[in-house]
This record gives C-alpha cells, structure tokens and sequence, in this order.
C-alpha cells in the first residue's frame, strides 16, 4: 500500500524545479503582457512539448521528437532571426542551377530549383527548431519537431518571435 503511494506520489512530482517554472511563467508574463496579439513560443523540454501561445493562451500545441540542448541556464529567451523555407533560394545559388552541386550518376528528370523539404527556425542566442527531416546540426542547440507541426510553427512566427526555452536544469 505504501509502495503504491510513493509510486503515484513520484509520478506527480514535476521534473523541473519550483524555481525553474517560476522563472518561466515570469519570462512568459513578461511576453505575453507587453503585446496580446504577438505570439510567441514555449519550449519546454521536460514535458517535450513546443507550445504556439499568444496573450497566455494556446494556440498550438506539438510534440518533441529529438532535442539536444545545453544545461548551461535553466531558462532562456532566445529571438527568431532568420526563418529558411522550402522554396527558397540559398545565396550562394545565384544564377546557377545547381549551386555548384553536381548531379547524381543515375540522374533521371527534369532539371528545376525545387523546395527544399524542411523549414528551419534560427534563434538568437544560438538555438534551433528544425523537422525531424533536418540533419541534426553539431554544437547548435535544437528541438525536432514532425513536418506538419513546424510548417504550422513557421507560418504564425517572424522575425519578432520570441521564445521561451525550458531546460529543466536547476539554477
């Protein structure tokens, strides 16, 4: 009977600590009351779980499916700088086809500068969201979203788009 207290009581327990989720609703208050309107993201890394929000309130809510980030702070707002959709074009491509690439041996098709598969969101300080299709970069924090969840992350966000990265590390 107590085994089985002590087994609910422990799957209660958040995995960050109270300090942790006091400075991320601060740093959420903090967002949310300077512009209703804007939205803003919630990392949050315990819960796996990237959440759309907007004066406080859920917009949308998906899933992590990999991540790899730093201990270093338990809580850090980072800024969108740069959003990389399919479809556009790299600025080393320039007027050429093929941007320098060569062409696989058993090429077969018509030679067009097609969508790329993945979006990528660049954050500033150093952080990414990126889909599960995204080569994992090295030294570069990061969360892996599912296709469809980031192209409906990346529709609603620019280059005013905060957010909001949980890590559950304690101070």
């Amino acid at each position: 009977m107590i085994f089985l207290f002590l087994l609910l009581a422990s799957s209660w327990v958040s995995p960050t600590s109270l300090s942790t989720e006091r400075d991320a609703l601060e740093a959420e208050l903090e967002l949310a009351s300077r512009d209703t309107l804007r939205y803003y993201l919630i990392v949050d890394t315990a819960q796996r779980r990237v959440d759309l929000k907007a004066g406080g309130k859920t917009l949308h809510s998906a899933g992590i499916l990999s991540q790899s980030l730093s201990d270093s702070e338990s809580v850090v707002t980072h800024r969108l700088v740069q959003t990389i959709r399919p479809g556009s074009r790299l600025p080393e491509q320039g007027r050429n086809r093929l941007a320098g690439r060569r062409l696989p041996l058993d090429f077969v098709g018509r030679l067009i500068e097609g969508p790329r598969k993945v979006d990528r969101l660049y954050f500033h300080p150093s952080f990414m969201i990126g889909s599960d299709r995204t080569p994992r970069p090295r030294g570069v924090p990061y969360v892996l979203l599912s296709g469809q969840d980031l192209k409906s992350l990346s529709s609603a966000v620019d280059t005013t788009t905060k957010a909001v990265v949980i890590t559950g590390a304690t101070p």
